[in-house]
């Protein structure tokens, strides 16, 4: 059964077109993302220029569902769209548009597919875990212990909030880092006391954890991939001091992750430092194959 799914995220809008067989994913056919930063003048309104380039990916994705000859379309909205005061009208417009139900979820439900999408990537039935999905708007965590979920929460830290919180200046000073440290303990501070072994492996997926990826490794059948500790240490200190120009210009580093790079490697360089751990895995699985393994969304 060929399917498709559209998520729109804080910051990509993204498309999977694929073949899926039951539970699982037989063959993906197509896979396309824009950075449409809907949550750039902050989350409570998405602006009119925002909207124009949400509208141009769909526009696309509609083009290009049409030519795989898709009939079944799933499409997922996640924080911005929730948190937007304009989100009820951006729901119908799309579907005015392209005839597409939208569905726009909850953290919870959230996190169930991006857990549901890693199932799918990475064996999780022996050792604890930790899954992080750093979203523009929000982060889900999931904790996982021999294959059984322990705990599952969203917290509205994604980077697009954190970066209007503490990166007003530039560059993002030690001083600064420390603040938004301090900040992160008192939000998730819950979360640790819930979590008995921080001797847990941390799984990153979707946005920021991509940049780690080898290049030939998203050509690859391999689904994951480990990453030492250091690449993030490395990564960090050579952007933590740059403006926002100097980043663009970070060989290997795609432009449009520039703005955000900064608090989005500090947010991930902070639960590292909460683990015992020299080493991460980066999923190439999240939520939207975790949707496209479920009916009720199609």
């Amino acid at each position: 059964m060929k399917r498709s799914v559209i998520d729109i995220g804080t910051n990509t809008t993204h498309l999977m077109i694929a073949e899926v067989n039951g539970q699982s994913i037989e063959k993906i056919i197509y896979k396309k993302r824009y950075y449409t930063f809907l949550g750039e003048s902050g989350m409570h309104t998405i602006s009119d220029t925002a909207l124009d380039r949400l509208f141009h990916a769909l526009g696309h994705f509609h083009s290009e569902i049409k030519k795989n000859t898709c009939t079944e379309v799933a499409v997922i909205a996640t924080d911005a769209l929730r948190s937007a005061t304009n989100g009820p009208m951006i729901h119908q417009r799309i579907q005015e548009s392209f005839g597409w139900h939208v569905h726009i979820i909850e953290g919870q439900e959230e996190s169930e597919l991006i857990y549901q999408g890693v199932k799918l990537s990475v064996d999780m039935s022996h050792g604890s875990f930790l899954i992080m999905d750093v979203g523009g708007g929000s982060v889900e965590f999931i904790w996982v212990e021999n294959g059984e979920k322990r705990l599952q929460k969203s917290y509205p830290i994604g980077i697009s909030r954190l970066y209007h919180s503490f990166h007003k200046k530039e560059p993002f000073l030690p001083e600064t880092y420390d603040r938004m440290y301090n900040y992160l303990e008192g939000t998730l501070t819950e979360m640790w006391n819930s979590i008995t072994d921080m001797n847990c492996t941390l799984i990153g997926c979707a946005g920021t954890f991509e940049i780690f990826l080898q290049s030939d490794s998203n050509q690859s059948n391999h689904s994951h991939e480990m990453v030492k500790r250091d690449r993030l240490e490395q990564l960090y200190a050579i952007v933590q001091n740059k403006s926002f120009e100097e980043r663009q210009l970070v060989k290997d580093l795609p432009r449009e992750r520039a703005q955000y790079i900064v608090v989005a490697l500090a947010l991930i360089r902070y639960v590292l430092s909460r683990l015992e751990s020299n080493e991460f895995i980066v999923s190439k699985y999240a939520l939207k194959e975790g949707a496209i393994i479920i009916s009720k969304y199609f």
